[in-house]
């Protein structure tokens, strides 16, 4: 055997190995998004219909990822297309062999998504055997498309959604930073006990309207600070 066909032999092993060595078992599982829905009009998409089968021979227990803008949040399953999902709602399964449309919803008016962003989600075992909790797969990149956006979002501050990360009712569509300690409640418009920043994108002239209140525009960006006390409403301008 001449010294080529010897090279040729262990460079094919080489690589065989080295396959071996960077491949990584994945779920078997097939997850595509199949659209995306805006829950109260609110011009952006905060509701996500899978399309998910699993083909192996064991029940998953999907926990749901979604990647978008360079981050990760978890998205809940929830049974019905709605506007909120707690963290603690049930989990679901998917049980050998067989398909399901599961709408996943996100947890917090913080985690929707603008149009025409490149999105896709990755989905976790948390339970079975033989499936390891760290084996994963993904669904293939989705664009969403456009959507007409109000000059604001939720310009009455109505409780629309509850976010499992403040544990509150919070008003849809807005930014939020609180300081440590601060306690948000809902009376005819968000009550601050502690301090608050609010803030989103705007279209037009606003007045904000409410007590212990300052608000500024920049760059199209509306923010309020809030000191102990409330935001009323946001009145849109001529």
């Amino acid at each position: 055997m001449s010294w080529k066909v010897l090279m040729t032999i262990s460079i094919v092993v080489l690589e065989i190995l080295t396959i071996s060595l960077l491949w990584k078992p994945t779920l078997p599982l097939t997850v595509n998004i199949v659209r995306v829905y805006d829950v109260g009009d609110v011009g952006y998409w905060d509701v996500m219909c899978l399309n998910v089968t699993n083909h192996g021979n064991s029940p998953v227990y999907p926990i749901f990822l979604l990647y978008m803008l360079g981050s990760e949040k978890r998205w809940i399953v929830s049974s019905q297309i709605m506007a909120y999902a707690p963290y603690n709602s049930p989990l679901t399964v998917i049980l050998p062999h067989s398909w399901r449309l599961i709408n996943i919803s996100a947890p917090s008016p913080l985690y929707f998504i603008p149009p025409f962003t490149r999105i896709f989600v990755q989905v976790y075992s948390v339970g079975g055997t033989p499936t390891p909790p760290m084996l994963f797969v993904n669904s293939p990149v989705y664009v969403t498309p456009n959507i007409t956006r109000p000059p604001v979002l939720n310009p009455d501050f109505s409780v629309l959604y509850f976010s499992g990360k403040y544990n509150e009712a919070l008003p849809w569509g807005w930014y939020i930073e609180l300081t440590p300690g601060t306690k948000l409640s809902y009376n005819n418009g968000v009550v601050v006990n502690g301090t608050a920043i609010l803030y989103q994108p705007v279209f037009g002239n606003v007045t904000v309207t409410g007590y212990n209140i300052s608000y500024i525009v920049s760059d199209n960006v509306l923010y309020i600070y809030v000191h102990d006390g409330y935001v009323r409403g946001v009145v849109i301008g001529p």
